[in-house]
C-alpha cells in the first residue's frame, strides 16, 4: 500500500486546505508543487508565465514533481495543469495514492495569479479539457463539496493495494466475542478484575461504554483492562449507547430491563437490524422502538423461555447474563435448528470461569440457577479465528503466512475456516454444499476465496441481509467488478467459477469490516481500491497494519 497521499485537480478546488487537514490527521508532510516551483524559480508564477512563457513553467513544474516523487511521507498538493504531461501522471502514481479533488464547477472560483483560470470563461475551458485527465490519473475520484473534515476523513478511509503475495508471520487479533464476554463479567462481579490482551475495537468500546452506565470502572493500560466492577443487581444511570454494535445491543437489553428499564442508543442500522426474539419471549416488557433508540421497561420473570434457534445466538446470551440475577431458577429451551451454537459455548465457558452456572440439562435446554454473583477474577483474551480467517486466506491468494496466538482447542465455531478454505482449493460437485450457518461471518472470506479458486456453493445463508450490510448482495456487486458471477438466493449463495481480472472501478466496502477485508485480500492477488476502509475499526482497527507488515 502506498504512503504518499497525491491530490490533483483544478486551482480552488480545496488542494491545500484539505492537505493540511490531512497532515494535521497524519504523520505525513503536507508539501505544495506549486510553492516549490516558487522557491526553485525564485519568483511568483504570474511572472514566470509573463516573463518565460507556460512552457517553461511546464518545464519546471515536471522537474519538481519528479523531485518530489521520491520523497517519502508526504501529502503531495499539485498544480491544475500537473496531469497535462504523461511522465509527470507516470512519477505522481509512482510517488503515492492519487486523489482527484472535483469540486463542482459552479463552486470552483477563480484566481487572479492563476493565469490558465482567471476569470470564469478561462476556468470552465480548463475545467471541460482537464476532466476526463483527472479521471484517468487518479486513484479515487473525491466530490469536493462538502467540509474539508469529512472530505479528509473520506481519503484516509481509501486503500490502494497492488497485487503482492503476502509474506511473514503475524500475530492473530484478539477475539472480539470472548472480549465482549470477559468485560461483561468483570463488570458485573463485585471487586477488581484484570482482563488482558484486549483489542478496543469500535465494538468492544460500545460494551465498555454500556457496563460504565451500569455502573463499572475500567483503567486500561495498553491491552490490559483491570475491571472495578459493582456487583449485585444491575444499576443502570443513563443511555447505553451501542454505537453499531449488534452484540452489545442484544447482550445489554435483558440486563437494562431488570436494572428497571433504559434506553439503548444506536445507528439507524443497528436498530433496524431488530429484537424481535425479545418482544416474543418477554410479555411483560414495552419496547419503544425508535429511527436510532431503543427503550425497554418492565419486568422479567424467571421461568421458562423458549427461543428460536435459527435467529441469533446474541438473544441467547443476552439471556444468560441476565437471568442468574433473578430471584429464581429459570430454563431456556433453544428451539432447534440452532445455529451459531459455539457462540453459545463460548458463553457458558467464560460465565462459568466466573463462577455463574448455566447447566445443559438436556440438549438445547439450560437450567440456569436464580440468585448467583459474578465472582471478579484475572483472565485473557484469546486470539480472534474470526478475523485470522482473513489472515490465513491470503495464503489461498499466494501468500505465504504464518498466524500466531490461535487456540487450536478454541470453542470459537470459525476455526472451521481452515478445513473450509481447504474445500474451496478443490472442485466441488454441485451436490457437496458448504453449510455456514454455523459460521455466517466467514461468508465474505469464504465467498471471495471461491470466487479466487473454483467456486462454491454455500448454504444457511440467510441470516447474511441482516448484517451490517446485505452480505450476500454486496459481496456479489463487489466481486463483480473483479469478474466473479455470484448467485443470491434466500438460504443459498452459488459462486460460479470464472476467470477473474483486475477491478475496473473503486471497491466499496459498504461500511461492512468484513467486506472491506475480504476485497483487501483478494486485491493481494489482482490490486484494487477500496474506499470505506475505516469499517475495519469495528472488529480489526490495525488490519490495514498487519497487511503492511506481511509486506502488502
Amino acid at each position: 500500500m502506498k504512503k504518499n497521499i497525491v491530490l490533483i485537480g483544478m486551482p480552488s478546488c480545496g488542494k491545500t486546505t484539505v492537505g493540511k487537514k490531512l497532515a494535521s490527521l497524519t504523520s505525513l508532510t503536507f508539501v505544495d508543487s506549486d510553492e516549490e516551483i516558487v522557491k526553485k524559480a525564485g519568483k511568483e508564477i504570474t511572472e514566470i508565465f509573463a516573463q518565460d512563457g507556460e512552457k517553461a513553467f511546464r518545464d519546471m513544474e515536471s522537474q519538481v514533481i519528479m523531485e518530489l516523487s521520491k520523497r517519502h511521507n508526504i501529502i503531495l498538493s499539485t498544480g491544475g495543469g500537473a496531469i497535462l504531461r504523461k511522465e509527470n501522471v507516470k512519477a505522481l502514481k509512482e510517488c503515492g495514492t492519487v486523489f482527484f479533488l472535483d469540486r463542482p464547477l459552479n463552486l470552483l472560483v477563480p484566481t487572479l495569479d492563476r493565469p490558465l483560470s482567471s476569470d470564469e470563461t478561462a476556468l470552465k475551458k480548463r475545467y471541460e479539457e482537464r476532466f476526463d485527465k483527472y479521471c484517468a490519473a487518479a486513484d479515487f475520484h473525491i466530490i469536493a463539496d462538502r467540509t474539508v473534515e469529512i472530505e479528509a476523513e473520506e481519503i484516509l478511509n481509501c486503500r490502494r493495494i497492488e497485487p503482492t503475495p503476502a509474506e511473514g508471520t503475524i500475530q492473530a487479533p484478539p477475539s472480539k466475542s470472548y472480549a465482549h464476554r470477559l468485560l461483561m463479567c468483570a463488570s458485573l462481579a463485585e471487586g477488581k478484575s484484570v482482563i488482558s490482551n484486549v483489542a478496543f475495537s469500535q465494538d468492544i468500546l460500545a460494551t465498555m461504554d454500556c457496563m460504565r452506565s451500569f455502573g463499572a470502572d475500567f483503567e486500561v493500560n495498553g491491552s490490559t483492562v483491570t475491571v472495578y466492577g459493582k456487583g449485585g443487581q444491575p444499576d443502570l444511570q443513563g443511555f447505553l449507547k451501542c454505537r453499531e454494535s449488534g452484540s452489545t445491543l442484544r447482550f445489554m437489553i435483558p440486563l437494562a430491563v431488570i436494572a428497571g428499564g433504559g434506553t439503548l442508543l444506536g445507528t439507524e442500522k443497528l436498530v433496524s437490524r431488530g429484537i424481535g426474539i425479545y418482544q416474543e419471549i418477554f410479555p411483560k416488557v414495552n419496547f419503544i422502538i425508535k429511527k436510532c433508540e431503543i427503550s425497554c421497561n418492565g419486568k422479567i420473570e424467571p421461568g421458562r423461555f423458549d427461543v428460536k434457534g435459527n435467529v441469533s445466538s446474541q438473544f441467547i446470551t443476552g439471556l444468560f447474563y441476565a437471568l442468574p440475577l433473578l430471584n429464581g431458577d429459570s430454563e431456556v429451551h433453544i428451539i432447534p435448528p440452532v445455529e451459531s451454537r459455539r457462540y453459545i459455548d463460548i458463553t457458558v465457558d467464560v460465565l462459568s470461569r466466573f463462577g455463574v452456572k448455566i447447566k445443559e440439562i438436556e440438549e438445547n435446554t439450560f437450567y440456569i440457577e436464580g440468585n448467583q454473583h459474578y465472582c471478579a477474577r484475572n483472565d485473557a483474551v484469546e486470539g480472534d479465528w474470526s478475523n485470522a480467517a482473513f489472515l490465513y486466506a491470503l495464503n489461498e491468494m499466494g501468500g505465504n503466512v504464518k498466524v500466531t496466538g490461535l487456540n487450536e482447542n478454541s470453542l470459537q465455531g470459525d476455526k472451521v475456516c481452515l478445513e473450509l478454505f481447504e474445500k474451496l482449493g478443490k472442485t466441488l460437485s454441485d451436490s457437496e454444499a458448504i453449510d455456514i450457518s454455523g459460521c455466517p461471518d466467514l461468508a465474505p472470506v469464504l465467498f471471495t476465496v471461491a470466487a479466487f479458486k473454483n467456486g462454491g456453493h454455500f448454504t444457511g445463508t440467510r441470516r447474511l441481509a441482516i448484517k451490517e450490510s446485505d452480505r450476500g448482495k454486496v459481496m456479489a456487486e463487489e466481486l463483480a467488478k473483479f469478474g466473479a458471477n455470484l448467485e443470491v438466493m434466500e438460504n443459498d449463495v452459488i459462486v460460479h467459477k470464472t476467470k477473474l481480472h483486475s477491478p475496473l472501478e473503486p471497491l466499496s466496502g459498504h461500511n461492512d469490516h468484513r467486506v472491506v477485508m475480504s476485497m483487501a485480500v483478494l486485491s493481494t492477488a489482482l490490486g484494487g481500491n477500496i474506499t470505506g476502509c475505516g469499517a475495519v475499526a469495528k472488529s480489526y482497527p490495525d488490519f490495514f497494519d498487519s497487511l503492511e507488515a506481511l509486506n502488502i
